[in-house]
């Protein structure tokens, strides 16, 4: 995998995990709405940990080091 891919991957992750914890969120949505965001907020977090332990340490160190995989999370 390209290095700059899976650090472009980690930014995607990170701004559907923002979006997706929003509409979790939003009393104004239909419950279903809601739990659809959470069910998907959950698999982005899922899937954030699949990449950042599988193919996070082939990156180079300096890379490794620069760019964390929790750098891209929302607070």
């Amino acid at each position: 995998m390209s290095h700059s891919y899976l650090l472009e991957l980690y930014g995607y992750i990170g701004e559907r995990k923002q979006t997706m914890m929003k509409r979790g969120s939003d009393k104004a949505l239909a419950p279903t709405m809601r739990s659809e965001a959470q069910g998907a907020d959950a698999f982005l977090d899922e899937a954030m940990a699949f990449f950042s332990s599988t193919y996070h340490e082939k990156l180079p160190k300096r890379l490794r080091i620069k760019h964390p995989p929790e750098g891209y999370l929302p607070p």
